[in-house]
């Protein structure tokens, strides 16, 4: 019921975790390339992979206006999964949950 709000501030939260994850690097006396790079080499990995995934793929960027997310929803929504039972405390517990 809070979207798209929720997943502005799921996306804020994640940026800042990001951001900060190195902050000691940058205090006083604590510079060292070892952990600045340690602790950012995520960042540009995760934009080749995605990059090499677009070019290798050649797939488009869909607007969120344009996309097609109800293709097959009907036959999803018709699917009837068997009702688990739980076997131990745990998984009582994991049903609830999950």
């Amino acid at each position: 019921p809070f979207q798209p709000f929720t997943a502005w501030g799921a996306l804020a939260f994640w940026i800042m975790i990001i951001l900060f994850n190195g902050f000691a690097v940058f205090t006083t006396g604590r510079w060292s390339i070892d952990d600045f790079v340690t602790a950012y080499v995520g960042i540009p990995i995760y934009f080749a992979f995605y990059f090499f995934w677009k070019i290798f793929k050649r797939t488009s960027w869909v607007k969120p206006a344009d996309a097609d997310i109800w293709t097959g929803k009907a036959a999803l929504d018709n699917e009837v999964w068997p009702e688990q039972i739980p076997r131990n405390i745990l998984e009582k517990i994991w049903f609830w949950i999950a």
